[in-house]
């Protein structure tokens, strides 16, 4: 297989409001996710774990800094999609891919969640870091909904997020009011991802828990129930 470094950043046009936020700030934002979400994001690579061979989408990519290990681990007999809707944020995300001298092939992709640009079946593993509480409710179901479309059944999918913990602190419920009333700034509405991955029909495989600033992350590791035959399907 021939490596590809392709970017598509022409902006979905549903998300076209948020595309605007993360490229106006793409610098800053990629800073603050290498401060703040490095942690949890790699803890959710390695609970992932993905195989020398495997297709994997990761879902609002941002800078590529999941990116990046998922395409090592994949090798070069394996492809990793980035997908987001900042063309800025995958601009930045082909530089570091560039950089870091990957053989392995990868594509940068700047599309929605809600209608993902991928045949059924088609991939092996999905990972989402601090990307599906981007979403409201109705976002949310939807961008499920087509994860569980694209990803082949016996494949995973790795969600971290900011948790709405069952006994809420006074800093989650700061947070979430912040989150109701300037929701351009605070952008991340906490949610149950476990719940919402298993309402969906996906398998819990392995939970963890963690914390950013007293704010409750989950990163959790889900399945499509099925097999899952390990080829390179796109």
């Amino acid at each position: 297989m021939h490596p590809f470094h392709h970017i598509n950043t022409r902006a979905p046009r549903s998300g076209a409001s948020r595309s605007v936020m993360y490229t106006r700030f793409s610098r800053a934002y990629d800073m603050l996710a290498a401060s703040f979400e490095e942690q949890h994001r790699q803890m959710g690579v390695r609970l992932l774990d993905p195989h020398p061979g495997d297709t994997i989408l990761e879902i609002g990519c941002g800078a590529a800094r999941a990116l990046k290990p998922l395409a090592q681990a994949v090798q070069e007999s394996g492809r990793v999609y980035g997908l987001d809707i900042s063309p800025q944020m995958l601009r930045l995300g082909g530089t570091r891919m560039r950089h870091a001298h990957l053989d392995g092939a990868y594509l940068l992709i700047c599309a929605e969640a809600r209608k993902l640009p991928f045949a059924s079946s088609c991939v092996h593993g999905i990972f989402l870091s601090f990307t599906l509480e981007l979403f409201d409710e109705e976002g949310m179901q939807a961008a499920l909904a087509e994860c569980w479309r694209t990803l082949q059944p016996g494949g995973r999918i790795c969600v971290v997020a900011i948790s709405a913990a069952a006994r809420p602190t006074w800093l989650l419920r700061l947070y979430t009011w912040l989150n109701h009333k300037l929701p351009q700034v605070v952008d991340c509405r906490p949610i149950l991802a476990r719940s919402a991955l298993e309402a969906h029909g996906f398998h819990l495989i392995k939970e963890q828990r963690a914390e950013l600033f007293g704010l409750p992350i989950e990163i959790v590791l889900g399945e499509k129930p099925g097999f899952l035959e390990r080829s390179t399907m796109l």
